[in-house]
């Protein structure tokens, strides 16, 4: 039990912590601290204690909780963890102003907390702009998520989600959305209304298709699809022409898209960083076409167009002087198209 009486007087206190503790009250008033960072971490904290024992009266509890971290730029801040976080207390849903809310435990801790449900309650804090869920057991997610239209940042990787709800589509001020390690088998609609989004992890998960939709996502400059179950990629994610960062690796692509060589914003020069192909069976274009980047892949498929258009005119008997074929880089594709290939009534002068 941590007194009151310990903390009255020390009004130039700007962190109070009780972390990795037994501690399982914390009885304080916080008489004198004018703006402390509160994290009620480690032990078996009993929050509604805490709440129990804050200041009542017309001075709002958040400015109790206003964390003192440059990257918030004073917005107000509540952080609630513990080994034993199964529910939200209900008292969090009173502080109407407050702007960042993290239920997420501690990274180094390596725990998951055992919350599974995020209370439809959710939608009366409405000044929200940073929403953290990562790493509970989270299997769904409340409709009253799209209230909160302030909202630029929501992490809900390490759960255990398989779908989100269709009102999210109402988050436009949403930039960054965190779902790695989750159970989505495809890449939910709304997120393809988000067009504000600029970040998007969706890597570790089950999908095995990108809607044609993706191509709303304008402004997205980092998007992470790898370890799924991508069997091919559509055209529209080649109009992304913001992308920077895009990882692929470890899904099932055997071919991109023919436009993928326009991606040419993609930092080429560092491919394993900015652009992962790696443990896919690509064969069209081979690895070594696509470590090369946007011009080679774009050749690449300049050289498949005019195959094709051989193929497409090869009901015509005579086409005169046939000089050469092209290479055809080994791909199979190529050798499937031209199976129909007849060259009767032609005089060929090299092969």
């Amino acid at each position: 039990i941590l007194q009151t009486n310990i903390l009255e007087g020390l009004d130039r206190l700007r962190t109070s912590a009780v972390a990795h503790g037994a501690c399982n009250k914390l009885s304080v008033t916080l008489l004198g601290l004018v703006r402390p960072a509160t994290f009620l971490s480690g032990g078996r904290m009993n929050t509604d204690a805490f709440f129990r024992c804050a200041p009542a009266g017309p001075d709002p509890l958040w400015r109790y909780l206003t964390e003192h971290d440059p990257k918030y730029e004073g917005k107000k801040k509540l952080k609630i963890s513990g080994r034993e976080l199964a529910a939200v207390p209900e008292q969090v849903f009173g502080l109407d102003q407050l702007q960042v809310l993290e239920m997420s435990p501690e990274r180094e801790s390596c725990l998951r907390h055992r919350l599974e449900l995020l209370p439809r309650d959710i939608s009366r804090l409405k000044n929200l702009t940073l929403l953290y869920m990562d790493s509970n057991n989270l299997k769904a997610i409340p409709a009253e998520i799209g209230s909160l239209r302030r909202l630029e940042r929501l992490t809900l990787s390490n759960n255990r989600l398989s779908s989100l709800p269709p009102e999210m589509a109402a988050l436009q001020r949403l930039r960054s959305l965190h779902l790695a390690n989750n159970a989505l088998a495809e890449l939910p609609a709304p997120l393809c209304q988000l067009r504000g989004l600029t970040f998007l992890d969706l890597s570790d998960n089950k999908i095995h298709s990108i809607p044609s939709g993706i191509r709303h996502l304008e402004k997205l400059e980092t998007l992470l699809l790898l370890f799924n179950s991508l069997e091919s990629l559509p055209e529209d994610i080649c109009v992304l022409r913001n992308l920077h960062t895009l990882w692929l690796g470890n899904n099932c692509l055997r071919a991109l898209p023919a436009s993928f060589g326009e991606l040419v914003n993609l930092d080429w020069g560092c491919n394993y960083c900015s652009c992962n192909f790696e443990g896919n069976p690509l064969e069209c274009p081979p690895p070594e076409i696509c470590s090369r980047g946007p011009e080679e892949i774009r050749d690449y498929f300049l050289l498949l167009h005019r195959v094709v258009t051989l193929w497409k005119f090869a009901e015509t008997p005579f086409c005169f002087i046939l000089l050469s074929l092209p290479s055809l880089c080994s791909c199979w594709v190529f050798s499937l198209w031209l199976l129909p290939l007849t060259l009767s009534s032609c005089f060929i002068i090299s092969s």
